[in-house]
């Protein structure tokens, strides 16, 4: 590259690169470009300088060599941040990028627009300069399409946008932080903009609010000498471009977007400013560009000059040296989060840097040039002025239960599989109301309580309806509500036929009269205590809100077809837990030996996110598919088609037979035994897995056929409404004249319409007021974990003459 012609000579040039440079700093760095910034600035190629480690062309036949033993060829080859590495021996310089390269015998005849190898410091030292091609790009304007910035989860990396003065502005969540006591998503403020501005994310393509831009906490730029005080910067800004969304749910960021573990944050700042950053690893999520792997390639980036202020960006991330391909940074990651990777430990990402954009070297309102690096501002500088921490998990606490990732999660699951396109956009957009939008939620959602406000409406029937649950808030549980949760299909009646066998020979065998018949003659399973049978209704109370989910959309009543659609989640998930409509529901024949809680809460605990993360799969690949479902009747039949198929899938004898076989010693309560919970899922995961998926399908399947049953519009208004949990859905679900929860010999034809039931049953026994007691150990069990067999809680019962269950 060119060599100034006004001072030195060939010779003299040479002896030049003896000296050694080793002892100067960024300080020196910054100090020797702060006063030739001027004379370097109006070189006509000059695009903008940074500090760093002089770059080696891979390609240079003397690249294995001392620098120092170099002079520059007339014809030298371009240098570009991906043919050249920095070597242990490489110099300390400063970094100038031009947009054109161009060789001493290009520049014969321009010397004023010769680079010169070197600037002379006043103290007599000399700081070298290192020529760089900016290599550049066509990429896109920075307004992607929002179909290609979708997520699963919210987390490092996820895709969020804001709508303002009529466009959509992408930009990646980098982090989750804390002030303490609210939890907030960093990214740049050029993408949050204002304060109280709306802030979303696409899950599956649905938008869903995710917080609001936090304006007392938005950083655009600080001088130089704020930030770094210690260092020279004469006017210079530094580009922070930092914003900080209070988020709605801090529940819904999932912790484990990134492959390794999320370290300490890497301290870089004034004191610890150094060229030994220069060349180390980096990842980067961004949601445009999905992970993206380089290298720190340089320091402290002037990238332009306004008025006499000049911008700098802390780092210059670039294709790392082994990279085939540059680095491509492009619009949309704006904001990822660029970490250290198994530098400060091993296995581990420490976070240095966000990223507020790369740099664009063309005008124009369409397709542009961009350099092929990453601009970004240290982590530790934006983590100190905005006075935050950096969040992984908003709290470590894990407990698990069916509840979570069976309901929920086949509420969550089902509200992306209905075909409807204007059904599924009015589930997707109340997914909150129904479940959860992310896994994340769902392992956190285990502590829910009638008393305490909104519950999602997938365990209503659980949390608000069961007496025996429902402790919080007495008042709106029901008494008769248990007996809707499980059905006995498999057990022998007089005869020796099970409900099940009955149904396959027989569907019209699936009706009231039959059932109840059954239920007067078959025995208690031979290894129950009790010898009360209990009239398990589950398809039955699927019959009943099908049918008036479809009153509800003729009526336009989009809050209580909501509610009904969520509760009916409930009981879809307990369709599909094999347990749940067995005779062995909590161990063979009737025995009480744990299996139901160890099963359903211990060993789904403790396995919950394998589960998560297998459902999609199991989804796509499931050979069960529902019935058409027409009328209410078909509905209840699609849920004894969905109990058969997991009885296939995953037989009930073989969870209680693996839980026998492990557990050591015999008892009536559930365990948390690693050892048999690993028993439990090493033979029964991969079907537990299966079941949930096949539940989801079967819920989509009841909701869609509800909607078409109706002949309710598309174009209705309702249909486009997102509801307010607490203030439009929690009245519906706890008036107790909503989905009437009734033993089955109550039930009647306005619940069962087209069955064989009475239009005039007995009525239900007035509800008694429970005697206070004092909850000992064994009753004392919250919501949470429901470790009483969840299948047979139910209230006391009598026998009247005829035979006929009460409560």
């Amino acid at each position: 590259m060119p060599i100034a012609s006004h001072s030195f000579k060939p010779t003299s040039a040479t002896n030049l690169f003896a000296h050694d440079f080793r002892s100067l700093g960024v300080k020196d760095l910054l100090d020797a470009r702060d006063q030739f910034h001027a004379h370097l600035a109006h070189k006509p190629n000059v695009f903008s300088t940074a500090v760093g480690l002089y770059l080696i062309r891979t390609s240079d036949p003397d690249s294995g060599s001392d620098i120092r033993h170099r002079t520059r060829k007339f014809k030298a080859s371009p240098r570009t941040l991906l043919n050249s590495v920095v070597k242990d021996w490489s110099w300390p310089c400063i970094l100038v990028f031009v947009t054109q390269w161009q060789t001493l015998d290009d520049l014969h005849s321009k010397p004023d627009e010769v680079i010169p190898p070197f600037v002379y410091m006043p103290d007599g030292r000399m700081a070298p300069i290192c020529v760089v091609l900016a290599e550049s790009s066509n990429l896109p304007p920075r307004l992607v399409a929002p179909s290609n910035l979708t997520a699963s989860s919210l987390g490092i990396g996820c895709p969020i946008y804001v709508d303002a003065q009529g466009m959509r502005r992408m930009g990646t969540a980098a982090c989750m932080v804390s002030d303490g006591s609210d939890f907030y998503i960093l990214t740049n403020t050029h993408l949050a903009g204002e304060s109280g501005r709306s802030v979303r994310a696409l899950f599956r393509g649905i938008p869903l609010l995710i917080g609001t831009t936090h304006g007392t906490r938005n950083l655009t730029e600080k001088t130089f000498s704020e930030i770094y005080p210690e260092l020279p910067g004469r006017d210079s800004v530094v580009n922070i471009d930092a914003a900080i969304v209070r988020m709605e749910d801090a529940t819904a960021w999932n912790p484990k977007a990134l492959a390794k573990a999320l370290g300490p944050v890497a301290d870089f700042s004034a004191e610890t400013a150094s060229l030994s950053w220069v060349g180390r690893p980096v990842v980067g999520q961004g949601a445009a560009s999905g992970q993206m792997r380089g290298e720190i390639k340089a320091l402290f980036y002037r990238y332009k000059s306004i008025g006499g202020r000049d911008y700098v960006a802390d780092f210059v991330i670039g294709s790392s040296a082994d990279a085939t391909e540059p680095l491509m940074t492009q619009p949309g990651d704006s904001g990822s989060l660029w970490c250290l990777d198994s530098v400060l430990e091993p296995d581990t990402l420490s976070p240095v840097a966000m990223e507020w954009g790369g740099q664009r070297i063309s005008s124009g309102p369409s397709n542009g040039q961009f350099l092929q690096l990453s601009l970004a501002t240290s982590i530790a500088v934006t983590l100190r002025e905005l006075n935050l921490d950096i969040v992984q998990d908003p709290t470590a606490e894990r407990t698990q239960y069916w509840g979570p990732v069976g309901h929920f999660k086949i509420g969550q699951q089902a509200c992306f599989l209905v075909k409807d396109q204007a059904l599924r956009s009015f589930f997707t957009a109340n997914v909150n109301n129904l479940s959860y939008s992310s896994d994340a939620q769902i392992k956190l959602a285990t502590h829910l309580q009638a008393g305490a406000g909104f519950v999602p409406l997938s365990d209503v029937p659980d949390v608000v309806w069961k007496t025996n649950i429902n402790r919080s808030k007495p008042s709106v549980a029901r008494a008769q509500e248990n007996w809707n949760h499980y059905a006995d299909i498999d057990l022998p009646g007089v005869n020796g036929k099970t409900l099940l066998d009955n149904y396959l020979t027989d569907p019209k065998s699936l009706n009231y009269q039959a059932w109840i018949a059954f239920y007067k003659t078959a025995p208690p399973p031979s290894a129950a205590t009790s010898k009360t049978m209990n009239y398990g209704a589950l398809p039955f109370r699927v019959w009943q809100i099908f049918a008036q989910m479809v009153e509800y959309a003729k009526q336009s009543d989009g809050p209580n077809f909501l509610t009904a659609a969520g509760c009916l989640a409930h009981y879809v998930g307990d369709s599909c837990q094999p347990l749940h409509s067995s005779q062995h529901s909590d161990g063979l024949h009737g025995a009480s030996t744990g299996v139901h809680s160890t099963y359903e809460d211990n060993m789904v605990d403790a396995y919950a996110d394998k589960i998560a993360a297998g459902i999609a799969a199991a989804i796509a690949k499931l050979t069960f598919k529902p019935r058409k479902i027409s009328t209410a009747w078909d509905a209840a039949m699609a849920v004894m088609d969905l109990m058969n198929f997991c009885h296939q899938a995953l037989p009930p004898e073989t969870i209680c037979s693996v839980y026998n076989k492990a557990r050591p010693g015999a008892g009536k309560s559930a365990t948390t035994n690693p050892a048999v919970l690993k028993a439990l899922w090493d033979n029964c995961g991969d079907a537990t897995i299966e079941v949930i998926a096949a539940g989801a399908v079967t819920l989509a399947a009841i909701w869609q056929a509800a909607w078409t049953v109706s002949g309710a519009s598309s174009s209705a208004r309702w249909i486009t409404n997102t509801y307010d949990g607490t203030k439009d859905l929690m009245p519906i679900y706890e008036d107790k004249t909503f989905l009437r929860s009734l033993h089955l010999p109550y039930l009647s034809q306005a619940d069962l319409p087209g069955s064989d039931a009475p239009i005039n049953p007995p009525p239900p026994p007035a509800a008694k007021t429970p005697a206070k007691k004092k909850l000992g150990k064994k009753d004392g069990k919250t919501p949470a974990k429901r470790v009483a067999r969840k299948v047979r809680q139910q209230p006391a019962k009598t026998t009247s003459k005829k035979g006929t269950p009460k409560s």
